[in-house]
């Protein structure tokens, strides 16, 4: 299994796109037409030369190079449009692409936090009063005024306002009474 993966990462690596192969392949076709074109007109001066059916040489050279001209012109326009041609890549692998990285996000982010640096950023950011949630800014708001006040109300106030925002602090709390009576 080892292997077919090795391969696998090896193939993907040296493989190219599409418009790098037809650019490729096109240069290539060129380059054989160019060579043959030289061929051909080789063929056609010699034909001059020899006495034997002339004609029919010099004709076939003429027809070879008329095709070699065309094959280079239809490489040129090739070489012309391929800028105009995207790679496109397939909806699975880009949903896969999309889906590695918000698995990576989550991989990160569940790092920092089992190796306690997500807490520490969090307190970082309480210090500077950033991020602190609203629940808590209205717990802290209502000690306030209790702590201005004298009356009884006003602890049992906080008190009743933490156990509504916060449902750990309310299960400790009845937790806590049901020991105390």
């Amino acid at each position: 299994m080892f292997k077919f993966r090795y391969g696998l990462f090896i193939l993907l690596l040296t493989s190219c796109s599409g418009t790098q192969r037809i650019a490729e392949d096109a240069n290539k076709i060129s380059d054989l037409a160019n060579s043959s074109l030289g061929h051909f007109e080789k063929i056609e001066s010699e034909a001059t030369a020899v006495s034997v059916d002339k004609d029919v040489i010099q004709d076939a050279a003429h027809k070879g190079i008329k095709e070699q001209n065309e094959i280079i012109d239809l490489v040129q326009d090739i070489n012309l449009t391929l800028p105009t041609v995207e790679d496109e890549t397939p909806w699975w692998a880009q949903l896969l692409s999309k889906v590695m990285i918000g698995l990576s996000i989550i991989g990160v982010a569940f790092i920092l936090w089992y190796t306690g640096i997500g807490r520490l950023i969090k307190n970082a950011f309480y210090s500077i009063g950033l991020f602190i949630p609203k629940s808590t800014r209205r717990d802290a708001d209502l000690a306030i005024n209790v702590l201005h006040a004298d009356k009884k109300e006003s602890f049992r106030e906080a008190i009743a306002a933490r156990r509504a925002s916060d449902p750990a602090f309310d299960k400790a709390f009845k937790t806590a009474q049901a020991r105390k009576r």
